[in-house]
């Protein structure tokens, strides 16, 4: 069957059709639960499911899905299996045992302060003084299925001609469904509207925690978590800018909303690469995104077109790191379907890349934009790349045709390999970095921290 990202214009029209189905899906949310939320509040929650739902547009609209609800929305361009919501139950018990925190640990937190720091690296904006760190709560969910709830459901589903809409409706997941009431009792309110939440990346059950703050007044900013963000057409998305207050970014400015700010995801990178102490050495080491239907077959084309024409005498030592998702979890699989040559390795993406970028001689990515890649401008380490974005945004077009020129970005693994070949790496990547051009792009793409 085809694919969604298959269909001409799909990434130019998939935000707007996020945005509409976040509208619908407010008006169903609000029915079953007898509730009167804001399209606001019910696109911080949603937000993921309709993505999902977007990505899986044709499969969705074949016939009726039969298969039981998900706890959480599930990722990934294919629909979930058995296999993948069981997954899902076990990571999810599993982070409520080793992570689940009490809620009362974390109103105490609400009710005593005013700038409170979620999310992945809520710790590290701590650290840098916006506020103070509450983490997140895990819940276990509902094993079996509210039936009145369902049954509302099925009814408003039975309305719609849509195929694709009754699937979004029936497969809506029990966090939304079944877990709602409970998960929102739980949640004291402490003077909302004085609150600020400073926030990355959200887990577990803080998106229910300020989408209820902040429909009662509270503010909501944003911190950059990586790259895309002000270098491709789009993104943030316009559902980002209805959640948020405000975005603080690496640097730069394009919305209303975006504040420049600093990088503090880097500066974190930064400090963790200058004290790390390796005795392991790479000349190469080349990262992949995560592998999936999309770029699989395009990741074996280039990277056999790599294997057969780089210089093994000069780069004998190469690595390839493929995407982590956990330090517990080996992800070498990933990278097994490639014809790679025996004197390649293959690192099993469970440690922290700044490990690899210090034991590296160069860094090379096979995508651009890439968080990976800011990280080495941010420590200047040498790294190359493969550009192959095709919508960057205005600001970003000078800085973009400057590393071409430079033969830091690349239009191909053709020209990617043919310049470490023939380059000296130290005197051409101390030249590249004493361009105002280059420090320019870290001031307004990977600004520094002041300390």
């Amino acid at each position: 069957m085809k694919k969604m990202y298959e269909v001409p214009g799909f990434y130019q029209n998939r935000p707007g059709k996020v945005i509409e189905l976040c509208e619908y899906l407010t008006k169903v949310m609000n029915e079953i639960h007898g509730t009167g939320y804001s399209f606001r509040f019910w696109v911080i929650l949603l937000e993921d499911y309709a993505w999902l739902c977007v990505n899986r547009e044709l499969q969705m609209s074949e016939q009726i899905i039969r298969s039981r609800p998900a706890i959480t929305p599930i990722n990934g361009w294919e629909l979930p299996n058995w296999k993948d919501r069981w997954r899902e139950r076990v990571r999810q018990m599993a982070k409520a045992f080793y992570k689940g925190n009490s809620m009362n640990k974390i109103n105490n937190i609400l009710e005593v302060n005013k700038n409170i720091c979620v999310g992945i690296r809520g710790k590290e904006l701590e650290r840098f003084g916006l506020g103070t760190y509450c983490p997140a709560y895990y819940n276990i969910s509902s094993f079996i299925l509210d039936t009145g709830l369902r049954k509302k459901l099925k009814s408003i589903a039975e309305s719609e001609d849509s195929i694709f809409r009754k699937n979004v409706i029936l497969q809506l997941p029990r966090y939304y469904v079944e877990d709602f009431k409970k998960n929102i009792s739980k949640i004291n309110l402490f003077e909302p509207h004085k609150k600020i939440f400073h926030a990355e990346h959200l887990s577990g059950m803080m998106d229910l925690i300020i989408a209820l703050y902040l429909e009662h007044g509270a503010k909501y900013y944003l911190y950059q978590l990586g790259c895309n963000f002000g270098e491709k057409v789009g993104s943030p998305s316009p559902i980002t800018y209805i959640k948020i207050d405000k975005l603080r970014t690496f640097g730069w400015k394009i919305h209303d909303k975006d504040e420049p700010h600093v990088a503090y995801r880097l500066e974190q990178f930064s400090r963790c690469y200058k004290e790390y102490k390796t005795n392991e050495h790479y000349d190469i080491c080349i990262v992949y995104n995560q592998v999936n239907i999309a770029n699989k077959k395009s990741y074996k084309k280039i990277s056999e077109l790599f294997f057969k024409k780089i210089e093994y005498k000069k780069y004998p030592d190469i690595i390839l790191r493929p995407r982590g998702y956990t330090r517990k979890m080996n992800n070498s699989g990933q990278l097994r379907y490639l014809n790679k040559p025996e004197r390649i390795s293959i690192d099993r993406g469970m440690r922290p890349i700044h490990e690899l970028v210090k034991a590296s001689r160069v860094m090379v990515h096979l995508n651009i934009p890439s968080t990976n890649f800011l990280e080495c401008v941010y420590v200047n380490h040498p790294v190359v790349a493969i550009c192959n974005v095709d919508n960057p945004t205005e600001i970003v077009k000078p800085y973009y045709r400057f590393f071409k020129e430079m033969h830091v970005f690349h239009d191909n693994m053709e020209s990617l390999v043919e310049h470490l070949n023939s380059v000296d790496l130290g005197s051409w990547w101390e030249k590249v970095t004493g361009y105002p051009m280059y420090k320019e792009f870290k001031h307004k793409f990977a600004r520094k921290v002041k300390n």
